[in-house]
């Protein structure tokens, strides 16, 4: 029931904010951590007025070198061409980068702030995103049969009996296991900060 109602609350939070308008974006890299871990997803507020943002926010902008491609890094300076004028640009940084991005951030590039950050909650896109179905399915197939479970839990408490046969959810949480210890290894990875603005490695 745990792990069912987890994933559920999950999914609400994720998409309450698109009542008021703010928009979601997985972060797949962890240029951002430990503030904003990679697999997170953050609701950008698309309709901020870039003019209200100092140091310490989070914005969401276009990536001056990979066109198509946006980063959510935090600002470090606010830049203004004449003094107490208005803001025409922002000096960014990844939190776990050593080194400030080399571009500076014009106004017109920033879609907007991030104000809220889950945890987690968009690890299926990056494990995707890295051709890792299966870890996807296991956790799809772990998600159903917990939800089986709470469900027949829940049912037995309003019904007295049970609604499933106990031996079926086992054995469908045995099959569970058993592609989880029969998947495709991964390759090791490391974590540290880069000098590089976009964390890239070769």
């Amino acid at each position: 029931m745990f792990w069912a109602l987890s994933v559920m609350w999950m999914v609400v939070l994720s998409l309450l904010p698109l009542i008021v308008g703010w928009t979601p974006t997985v972060v797949s890299t962890g240029s951002m951590s430990p503030a904003v871990s990679a697999g997170s997803v953050v609701h950008v507020d698309v309709d901020v007025d870039p003019q209200i943002l100092g140091t310490g926010s989070i914005i969401t902008y276009d990536d001056p070198a990979v066109p198509g491609r946006t980063v959510s890094h935090r600002v470090i300076e606010v830049i203004r061409d004449v003094e107490g004028g208005p803001t025409t640009a922002f000096r960014t940084k990844g939190d776990a980068n050593r080194e400030a991005d080399r571009a500076v951030v014009p106004v017109e590039s920033v879609q907007g702030a991030t104000r809220l950050v889950l945890p987690y909650a968009g690890l299926p896109q990056v494990w995707l995103n890295e051709g890792k179905w299966w870890l996807v399915a296991l956790v799809g197939l772990g998600t159903a049969v917990a939800g089986v479970l709470a469900f027949d839990t829940l049912g037995g408490y309003l019904t007295g009996r049970s609604m499933f046969r106990r031996r079926s959810v086992a054995t469908a949480m045995a099959i569970a296991i058993a592609v989880m210890l029969g998947g495709p290894a991964s390759n090791a990875a490391f974590a540290d900060s880069t000098d590089t603005a976009g964390s890239t490695f070769a």
